[in-house]
């Protein structure tokens, strides 16, 4: 007999029943999973079951709008594609209809009903390390301890490890180019904060040139925020 099909208006017990079944436990077993995929994990439980918006979704985890509608609908359509096929036999063939309807109202602490405890966050060691490091000096150098390469990866792991200070200057509203940077890295320096800094050369215009990228730590965020607003020059 063909078990009943989930009513639409139940997304949280799809991700209860999914989680349950291992479903993504699965899925992070992808060869093609990475910090991504348990990012997308992360927004579509946080979404279904606090009600947040996607714009503030969006702003927590430092990503438009649009990409935080995309992962969460992507996740969904994942989670179910690992799902047995008793737990799919219950819902609608594409779960992203689940959220049709409006979603009914939960607590904040809900998401504790599924078992997260098996989810890496921010994986990378470096990563770790920089959650870890109580002091300016051990986070100096963690910056000094990496390249370009390891930069990209640990800028891209949500939530945040590190912010680009460009990011850091337009989150706080100020008008950012090239030729500004040193008088934001001016700022920042007199306010004590550790900045680091990672270069690659390029090939433009039949000529090398060394790019500069230069970053904080993300425990640092608000620190500097508040500095770059204070700063009279601004």
């Amino acid at each position: 007999m063909t078990p009943e099909r989930q009513h639409f208006s139940a997304p949280q017990q799809f991700l209860k029943d999914a989680f349950g079944a291992g479903a993504f436990k699965a899925l992070r077993h992808e060869p093609l999973a990475d910090e991504y995929t348990i990012r997308n994990m992360r927004l579509a439980v946080r979404y279904i079951f606090t009600k947040d918006s996607q714009p503030t979704l969006a702003q927590a985890f430092g990503i438009t709008p649009n990409t935080a509608g995309k992962a969460i609908r992507k996740f969904l359509r994942q989670l179910q594609e690992h799902c047995p096929p008793e737990i799919r036999q219950r819902y609608p063939e594409d779960p992203v209809q689940l959220l049709s309807e409006s979603l009914p109202s939960a607590s904040p602490k809900q998401p504790a009903s599924i078992d997260l405890s098996s989810v890496p966050e921010n994986k990378h060691p470096l990563a770790e390390k920089l959650l870890e490091a109580k002091t300016d000096d051990e986070i100096n150098q963690i910056f000094g301890s990496f390249d370009y390469s390891e930069y990209i990866s640990l800028i891209k792991i949500k939530p945040p490890v590190l912010y680009s200070v460009g990011s850091i200057v337009r989150n706080c509203h100020l008008t950012f180019s090239p030729r500004s940077i040193k008088k934001y890295l001016a700022v920042l320096e007199e306010a004590h904060i550790p900045v680091g800094l990672v270069t690659r050369e390029v090939q433009t215009s039949g000529r090398k040139i060394e790019q500069h990228y230069y970053f904080i730590a993300a425990q640092h965020h608000s620190r500097a925020c508040e500095a770059l607003k204070q700063n009279p020059a601004q």
